[in-house]
């Protein structure tokens, strides 16, 4: 074993082998536990997504000891990568199967470790789960953002919320990724040149959810960007450009100027005041050298940004809350970002949610803005008719973003909320937060066109959960949700999806078959507890968010999969069928029915055995929050023992039913097979990657 010194900073991101040893299968098949969500029809816990609870409980796994999720620990793990031990046995990868340029690396498919190829198992794609009239079709995970080629529509670029950037040269029928190894994979927003399509642009950090980051210590781990992404040949591979624009922010959208492509506008949401535990207000950034150096041209918490395609000066700008900003709402520019004035604002210190923003292609140019209030409840659409000198109020549906306890539904609002009229045909407006909403007279009357969790109507063929919406330039509508892409030639009457070559999952966690290495079970964000069976392609078997799953050892046969709020499906015929276990949101007490207590948003949980004793596969141990067990002993008298201690209650699991069998207060140790694991754990990186010698920096 040796250390490879001949790193270099760059953009990058690593692939590490883990390597295992000690205890067999049903030691490796512990170990590989971990969390996630759940889904059935005509039952709220597979209807409705909480993604503030969901993000509170994957910034509990992802804080570091003062609380805080930065961007920048990513960059750092890629610089203290480079110091790891290189495996021997990771042979080079064969001549010519990988280069690195002044623009990047290439991407390989596949590593090559004593003979052997490491290959992604998927999943690519997933199946959605078939239920009533949800037929979802090929989904693949959450994308946030699309982009098209101004002058040949079959060449696209998405943007996934964790999966990077992925190319497609055929209208989306297949798609490959591009920018594994940037400096963040969150992806907001991405944008072509029209002055020279080979330059494209792409926005990183999650802005849908960066409402959560204004206080470091308390972050909600939203995913924080790494600066502004170019690409020179028009999206095959990418650097970052910027060398000033905010760390550990989230850069919420990018323009580049229609006809100078080193004219770069950015919008940045929040930057994070690390040492202050503060944030600080994001605003408009604007850069003259593509993208190099930026000036910052107005302050305020950038929600959306649109360009005129009437004027290639004017651009309009979208805010969200900060009483501190002055008044936020709609602003306007006529030279291209050095100056702004209000549109239709609120008055100062009047804290509202995200405004999102809809341009036409028509002349004169037709605008329209979304606004919700500080609850992420309607306050209403607005329409300019004359590039957004005046503003009229138009109609909304009360289930777009409705108030608590309407009855008008779950609001997403501050998660998934867009507006856009069709390009050549201004009247027609569609609108997206869970469902797709569509007016045919400009806003005056709106249908909900999907229905994606009603009990009757037409087959659902589209997830829920739209985060974005383009139109190309033949008036085709593709739309980014929670399950991919998909696509719509028909004024959305139908859709497509547009996964099949795609690999976006988010995975909670993973359970493994202790004897067949052609199973598995993972829970995934929005697309269930999948099932793996040896094809790339995976099944979702339960809807919903998936969580923790769990095979049994001694009876595989039996798993249990988690959703959020500790609610967990039994199958005992190996993933076909699914049964309740527990009660949705809290464990029950079996001899009273009264619930227990709420547990963790995905509840860890874990066959155990007796402490010294046999190992009893059909004991579970629940926990309350992020830990079960402890890797490392704590004295009885050691003053860290209180803050290190999860209380767990123990249950038993008999044909899909739970005992309760009592407390287990202080778990130290990770018990495997009724004995305290002695488990070694290796990092290897390869000998190819970042670490690589090889021109790197900004282009």
């Amino acid at each position: 074993m040796s250390f490879d010194r001949s790193c270099r900073r760059g953009p990058a991101r690593l692939a590490l082998f883990l390597a295992v040893a000690a205890l067999g299968a049903p030691a490796a098949a512990q170990l590989a536990r971990n969390p996630g969500e759940g889904g059935a029809d005509g039952d709220e816990r597979h209807e409705r997504d909480d993604p503030a609870g969901r993000a509170e409980w994957n910034a509990m796994l992802r804080r570091d000891r003062d609380g805080r999720v930065l961007a920048e620990n990513r960059l750092k793990a890629l610089d203290a990568t480079c110091q790891m031990p290189v495996d021997s046995s990771m042979a080079q990868a064969p001549a010519g199967s990988f280069t690195r340029s002044a623009v990047g690396p290439s991407v390989r498919s596949s590593y090559t470790t004593s003979g052997t190829a490491w290959q992604s198992l998927g999943p690519q794609p997933m199946q959605s789960f078939v239920s009533g009239r949800r037929n979802w079709g090929v989904v693949a995970g959450r994308v946030d953002a699309i982009a098209i080629h101004p002058t040949n529509p079959n060449v696209m670029l998405l943007g996934a919320a964790t999966g990077g950037i992925w190319k497609s040269t055929d209208g989306g029928a297949s798609w490959r990724p591009v920018a594994d190894t940037a400096p963040a994979l969150a992806i907001s927003n991405i944008a072509f040149s029209s002055a020279d399509p080979s330059v494209v642009f792409a926005a990183t950090g999650e802005a849908d959810k960066a409402g959560f980051e204004f206080t470091p210590s308390q972050s909600l781990g939203t995913y924080l960007g790494g600066g502004l992404l170019k690409s020179t040949d028009s999206g095959d591979s990418w650097i970052r450009v910027d060398t000033n624009l905010p760390s550990n922010a989230v850069l919420s959208r990018v323009l580049p100027h229609p006809a100078n492509p080193n004219l770069v506008v950015v919008g940045v949401y929040v930057s994070q005041d690390v040492a202050g535990n503060g944030s600080v207000v994001g605003g408009l950034f604007r850069s003259t050298d593509g993208g190099v150096t930026f000036t910052r041209t107005l302050q305020h918490t950038v929600s959306d940004l649109a360009l005129d395609p009437n004027s290639s000066n004017r651009l309009y700008l979208a805010t969200g809350g900060c009483g501190s900003c002055g008044p936020s709402g709609v602003y306007g520019s006529t030279d291209f970002g050095q100056s702004w004035n209000a549109a239709y604002t609120y008055d100062a210190g009047t804290v509202i949610g995200n405004t999102k923003l809809g341009v036409s292609r028509t002349n004169p140019t037709v605008v329209y803005a979304s606004f919700i209030d500080s609850s992420n409840v309607h306050i209403g659409i607005y329409r300019s008719g004359d590039a957004g000198v005046n503003w009229s109020k138009v109609s909304i549906d009360p289930t777009m973003c409705p108030a608590a306890g309407s009855g008008n539904g779950n609001n997403q609002c501050s998660y998934d909320h867009w507006i856009a009229p069709d390009p050549n045909s201004p009247s027609t407006v569609y609108f997206g937060s869970i469902d797709l909403y569509k007016s045919a007279d400009g806003g005056a009357t709106w249908s909900n066109i999907l229905n994606v969790y009603a009990g009757t109507g037409p087959t659902a063929t589209t997830h829920p959960d739209q985060h974005t919406a383009v139109f190309s330039p033949s008036g085709a509508l593709f739309l980014g949700n929670d399950g991919g892409v998909y696509r719509s030639d028909n004024g959305g009457a139908s859709f497509q999806s547009l996964n099949s070559t795609l690999t976006l999952a988010q995975f909670n966690g993973i359970a493994l078959h202790p004897t067949n290495s052609s199973f598995a079970m993972g829970g995934t964000q929005d697309n269930g507890n999948q099932l793996y069976t040896g094809s790339a392609t995976w099944s979702d078997r339960t809807q919903g968010d998936g969580g923790f799953n769990l095979i049994r050892r001694d009876a595989p046969s039996q798993i249990l999969s988690a959703h959020y709020k500790a609610f967990f499906e039994y199958s005992a015929d190996s993933g076909t069928s699914f049964t309740d276990a527990t009660a949705y949101g809290k464990l029950m007490d079996a001899t009273t029915g009264d619930p227990l207590e709420t547990m963790a948003f995905y509840a860890p949980a874990a066959y155990c055995g007796a402490h010294r004793g046999p190992p009893s596969s059909a004991r579970i141990v629940c926990g309350r929050t992020r830990h079960l067990a402890r890797a490392r002993a704590v004295g009885p008298h050691d003053p860290r023992r209180k803050s290190r201690t999860r209380t767990s209650r123990r249950w038993t699991l008999r044909g899909g039913s739970w005992t309760r069998v009592g407390w287990h207060d202080h778990w130290e140790h990770l018990l495997l097979d009724g004995r305290r694991s002695h488990i070694r754990l290796a990092l290897f990186r390869t000998t190819r990657g970042p670490c690589d010698p090889g021109p790197v920096g900004h282009g």
